[in-house]
C-alpha cells in the first residue's frame, strides 16, 4: 500500500537482496564510508549550473543520435526548419539544416479543387506534412504535361511493419487520383552495404517486401518494381545516369550531408547516386520509350528521413539538365514506445508487423502501452479517433478512455520536463471528442495551460480523481480561489488528488504558497481520501506549515507528502487529519522541534507510515523513537533514516525491537534502511556486522543485510579503502534495471580497470552525479564502449576531472555521451575554452 522508497544509498560491501527494490528503484546514491564530522549528504552545496550562452549557431548545431525533429521558424513564414541525424549513415550520423514548405490549407485547398475530390486523410491530419515545389506538379497536371511516381523500399527483413506502408498507402492514393506510371526501387544494394547480411538474404528480403508492397493495389499497367542487385545489369541507361550523378557530387558534399567518415566503406559513399538516379525518366527507356525527350516531371512522397537523397539531386539536376524533382515529407510512424518514437525493423519492441487485421491486436496493444505511460493519450485521440468506424470503436472502449490523460511531456532534463500541447489540437479535442466520452471518464490527469479546455468543455458525472500536473504556485491558488468549475469538482466529486508544482527558482513565498493551497485544497475537498502533494519523483517540493493556520479534514485517509522540517510531520497529526490511515512522508531535515504541538498522543487510526529523510541526523532517540511509539496499530512501516551517534552503539536488531516494535501488535511488514555514523570521544565496544546481523534473528525479521566499516581521519588520509570495482557496478546495473538518478561518492581509484571488460548498460538513467568521485569513475562512464548510457542527459562533475577524461574537450571516445547532455553541472567557476560548445551541442 506504500510507496516503494525510490533512492538508496549503497556501500560496495552492501548485498542487494530485496527484489522490491530491484523492480522499484529509480535513484541510487553509492558512496565510501564518510566522516561523520564532514557529512557529504545533508551539506548545502552551491553548484554552478553551465549553459551554452551564447548558444552555437544553427548551422552548427548538431542533435545526438536517433534525434528526429521538425519545428516551424518564425510565425507567418510557410518554412520548415528541421534536422535529422541517425545511427545507420556511417558512425557520424547524418545532419540536415535546410528549408521545406508546409503543406498549406491553401495548398490543399487547390489540389481538392484540381482533383474534384476530398484530399487523403494523410494530407488532412499532416503526417504528409511538407513538400518540395508540389505546385509544379500540379501545374504540369493542369497543363496536360507528364509526370511519374517514385518510391522505394530498402529490405532490411522479410516483412514489413506498419510504418514501411505509410509511403506506400500515399503513393497508391497518388497513382490512383492523377492516373500516372509509377516506379518503386528496391534498395538491397543498400541494405547490404549497412547491415550485416549477405547479398542472398538482401535480394531475398526485396522480393517478399515486394509481395506486400503489390498488395496495396497498384495499378499493375503502370507500376515498375525493380530490385537494384537485378537491374542494374539489365539497364545501361540508369548505370549511365547513376555516373553522371556521382561525377557530380563530392566527397565533401556526401559526407556534409550523410556524415560519412574515413572509416565508411567506398560503397556507401557512392550509394546516394544510385537512390537518385530513378528520378529521371532516361533510367526507364524501355517504360516511356519516345516521351523521353519530353520533360517529364517525378513527385517522390517519402518519409522525411529521405530527404537527404533528393536535396542532393535536386542541387545536381540543373548542371545535368534533368528536371528538378518534386518531393512530399511524411513523419515518422510511432513505434510501441510512444508518439515520440520512430518504428524500426533493427528494434523488434519497436515494430509492428503489417498483418492483415490490425483491429485484433490493436485493443491490447493500446492499453498496455497507455498504462506504461509510452503511448500518448492526446496523440492517439486526435491521429485516430475518426480514421474508421473501427478504431473508434476501440478508442472510445471504456477500458481505455476512463483514465484520460491529457499531458505531453518531453524529458528535457532530470529537473526539467516539459509540459505542452498545442492549442489548436486541445481545441479540436475538447470541441470533437470530448462531448463523445465524457460520461465514460473516471480519472483526469491534466496540466496548467489546457485545464480550461478540458474542464470547462463538459460535465464529468463519473470522475472522481484529478490530477493537475506542471502548475505554477500562484497560478494553481488563483485557480482554486476563483474558477468555479473547479470548486464544483472538488467540492462534490473528486476524491482522488494529486497535485504537482514546476521546478521554479527558491522565494521567499514558495513555502508560504504551499502551505495556504494545502490548506485552501483540504477546505474545499469535502470527500477527499487520497491526497499526494507536490512528490513527483524528479521534482518533488518540501513545504512547511504556519502553526497560527488551522486546517481540519474528516475524509482524508493517505497523504503523501513533503515538508521542510520534523515540526510539520508533528503538525500533520496533531488531531487534524482525524480519519488518516496512511502517511507517506518526506523530511528534509529532522532538527529540534518546538513545544506547541501535541506529540504525546496515541495514533490509534494509523496503519501505514513510511519516513524518508536523506540528510543525517542527531535527534533519532530524541525525536524518531518517541513519535514511532505513539503508532501502536501500524501494520506497515518503512524507514529510511541517515544517523549521527556520539559514544554510543549502531542501532541493531534488539534496539529496534525493544524501543520501537514491541508495542506495534498489528505489525505485519517492516522495512529500512538506517545508516549509523559514530562519533566516538571515548572507548566503547562497537558491534560487528556479524553482529548486527544476529541481533535480528529469532525477532520476526527477514534477512538483514549489514555494513561496518571503522575508520580514523588519519587511516582514511593515507589507507586505501574501498574503491567501487567493475563487478559492483554490473551488479548494481542488473539489480535496478530502471535506474533514473546515480550518485557516485569514492575519492578511491579503481584496482581492476575496465578495458577489457564487456560493456555495462544501464538503461534508463538520466542523471550522473560525479561530483565527489574519482576521476576513474569519470572514465569508466563517459566511455560508452565501457558503460552504455542511452537516455543521460545530466552531469554532474569537477571540472578538472572532466578535461582529464575529454583530454581538453577533444576526445572522440565520451564525445558520443557528450553531444546527448542537456545538462552540465560543474561546482566550480572557469571559463569555457574554444571548443566545449562544440563537444556539448545541446547545452
Amino acid at each position: 500500500m506504500l510507496d516503494p522508497i525510490g533512492s538508496y544509498r549503497i556501500r560496495p560491501s552492501d548485498k542487494i537482496r530485496s527484489d522490491s527494490w530491484k523492480r522499484n528503484c529509480i535513484g541510487i546514491r553509492l558512496e565510501k564510508s564518510q566522516n561523520p564530522g564532514n557529512p557529504c549528504f545533508g551539506s548545502d552545496e552551491i553548484r554552478r549550473g553551465i549553459r551554452s550562452d551564447p548558444r552555437p549557431s544553427e548551422s552548427n548545431a548538431i542533435p545526438s543520435p536517433g534525434f528526429h525533429r521538425t519545428r516551424r521558424i518564425p510565425v507567418g513564414s510557410d518554412k520548415i526548419q528541421y534536422w535529422i541525424r541517425w545511427d545507420s549513415m556511417g558512425s557520424g550520423g547524418i545532419r540536415v539544416w535546410d528549408c521545406s514548405t508546409w503543406i498549406s490549407p491553401e495548398l490543399i485547398a487547390r489540389i481538392e479543387s484540381i482533383i474534384k475530390k476530398p484530399v487523403h486523410y494523410f494530407i488532412r491530419r499532416g503526417i504528409f506534412f511538407s513538400h518540395r515545389d508540389l505546385e509544379l506538379i500540379l501545374n504540369a497536371y493542369e497543363q496536360k504535361k507528364p509526370f511519374f511516381l517514385y518510391t522505394g523500399r530498402g529490405p532490411s527483413s522479410e516483412a514489413m511493419h506498419l510504418g514501411h506502408l505509410i509511403p506506400f498507402i500515399m503513393t497508391k492514393w497518388l497513382q490512383d487520383v492523377f492516373d500516372v506510371p509509377l516506379v518503386i526501387q528496391m534498395t538491397d544494394d543498400e541494405k547490404f552495404l549497412w547491415k550485416d547480411i549477405t547479398i542472398e538474404d538482401a535480394n531475398r528480403y526485396a522480393y517478399e517486401n515486394a509481395k506486400d508492397i503489390i498488395a496495396c493495389g497498384f495499378d499493375p499497367t503502370k507500376t515498375f518494381i525493380f530490385s537494384d542487385f537485378d537491374f542494374m545489369a539489365q539497364c545501361p541507361n540508369f548505370y549511365r545516369n547513376i555516373c553522371r550523378i556521382q561525377k557530380s557530387v563530392t566527397f565533401n558534399q556526401v559526407k556534409g550531408i550523410f556524415g560519412f567518415t574515413e572509416s565508411d566503406c567506398i560503397g556507401k559513399i557512392a550509394f546516394p547516386a544510385i537512390q537518385a538516379a530513378p528520378s529521371v525518366i532516361s533510367s526507364f527507356p524501355f517504360i516511356f520509350g519516345k516521351k523521353l525527350k519530353q520533360e517529364f516531371a517525378c513527385l517522390i512522397p517519402c518519409a522525411i528521413d529521405q530527404d537527404p537523397y533528393f536535396r542532393m539531386t535536386r542541387d545536381v539536376a540543373p548542371r545535368l539538365n534533368f528536371p528538378k524533382l518534386a518531393l512530399m515529407h511524411s513523419t515518422f510512424f510511432p513505434a510501441l514506445q510512444g508518439a515520440k518514437s520512430k518504428m524500426a525493423m533493427s528494434k523488434e519492441s519497436r515494430s509492428l508487423i503489417h498483418c492483415e487485421n490490425i483491429y485484433m491486436c490493436f485493443p491490447c496493444f493500446l492499453r498496455r502501452q497507455s498504462y506504461k505511460k509510452n503511448l500518448n493519450m492526446v496523440d492517439v485521440l486526435y491521429s485516430l479517433l475518426g480514421v474508421c468506424k473501427r478504431f473508434d470503436q476501440l478508442i472510445l472502449d471504456s477500458l481505455y478512455i476512463h483514465h484520460l490523460d491529457m499531458t505531453c511531456m518531453i524529458t528535457k532534463s532530470f529537473y526539467n520536463r516539459l509540459y505542452s500541447i498545442n492549442d489548436q489540437l486541445m481545441s479540436t479535442i475538447s470541441e470533437n471528442i470530448l462531448p463523445r466520452i465524457y460520461h465514460k471518464v473516471h480519472k483526469i490527469i491534466v496540466e496548467q495551460p489546457t485545464m480550461k479546455h478540458v474542464l470547462h468543455t463538459v460535465n464529468y458525472p463519473q470522475l472522481h480523481s484529478l490530477s493537475l500536473i506542471d502548475f505554477q504556485q500562484e497560478v494553481l491558488l488563483e485557480r482554486l480561489l476563483s474558477d468555479i468549475i473547479l470548486h464544483k469538482l472538488l467540492k462534490n466529486q473528486v476524491t482522488c488528488l494529486s497535485i504537482d508544482t514546476r521546478h521554479e527558482k527558491l522565494s521567499p513565498r514558495r513555502p508560504e504558497i504551499l502551505s495556504i493551497l494545502f490548506t485552501v485544497l483540504l477546505t474545499l475537498c469535502k470527500s477527499l481520501i487520497t491526497l499526494e502533494f507536490c512528490q513527483f519523483d524528479y521534482r518533488a517540493v518540501n513545504c512547511t506549515f504556519d502553526l497560527s493556520i488551522n486546517f481540519k479534514s474528516s475524509t482524508l485517509t493517505t497523504l503523501k507528502i513533503g515538508v521542510k522540517e520534523f515540526e510539520d510531520c508533528l503538525y500533520l497529526l496533531d488531531r487534524r487529519l482525524d480519519c488518516l490511515s496512511t502517511l507517506i512522508i518526506h523530511i528534509e531535515k529532522i532538527t529540534s522541534r518546538l513545544e506547541s504541538v501535541d506529540s504525546t498522543k496515541k495514533l490509534l487510526k494509523l496503519k501505514h507510515f513510511s519516513l524518508i529523510s536523506y540528510r543525517r541526523t542527531i535527534l533519532y532517540d530524541k525525536l524518531i523513537v518517541p513519535l514511532l511509539q505513539r503508532m501502536i496499530n501500524l501494520e506497515e512501516l518503512i524507514l529510511f533514516l541517515s544517523i549521527i551517534r556520539t559514544n554510543t552503539n549502531y542501532i541493531y536488531g534488539a534496539e529496534l525491537h525493544d524501543n520501537v516494535l514491541n508495542d506495534m501488535s498489528q505489525l505485519k511488514k517492516f522495512t529500512f534502511n538506517i545508516d549509523t555514523s559514530i562519533i566516538k570521544n571515548v572507548n566503547i565496544d562497537l558491534s560487528s556486522c556479524e553482529d548486527i546481523q544476529l541481533s535480528f534473528t529469532g525477532r520476526g525479521f527477514g534477512p538483514v543485510a549489514s555494513c561496518v566499516e571503522v575508520f580514523s581521519n588519519e587511516i582514511e588520509m593515507t589507507t586505501d579503502l574501498n574503491p567501487f570495482e567493475y563487478k559492483f557496478f554490473q551488479i548494481i546495473s542488473h539489480s535496478f534495471p530502471y535506474l533514473k538518478s546515480l550518485y557516485i561518492t569514492n575519492d578511491q581509484p579503481q584496482k581492476d580497470k575496465q578495458q577489457s571488460k564487456t560493456s555495462i548498460t544501464f538503461p534508463c538513467l538520466i542523471l550522473l552525479n560525479l561530483d565527489c568521485a574519482h576521476v576513474d569513475y569519470a572514465k569508466q562512464f563517459l566511455v560508452d564502449e565501457y558503460i552504455h548510457l542511452p537516455c543521460l542527459l545530466n552531469l554532474s562533475i569537477g571540472y578538472g576531472s572532466l578535461t582529464l577524461v575529454t583530454n581538453d574537450f577533444t576526445n572522440d571516445s565520451t564525445r558520443f555521451i557528450c553531444n546527448k547532455l542537456t545538462s552540465l553541472q560543474i561546482n566550480e567557476p572557469f571559463v569555457p575554452p574554444k571548443h566545449f560548445y562544440e563537444y556539448f551541442p545541446l547545452l
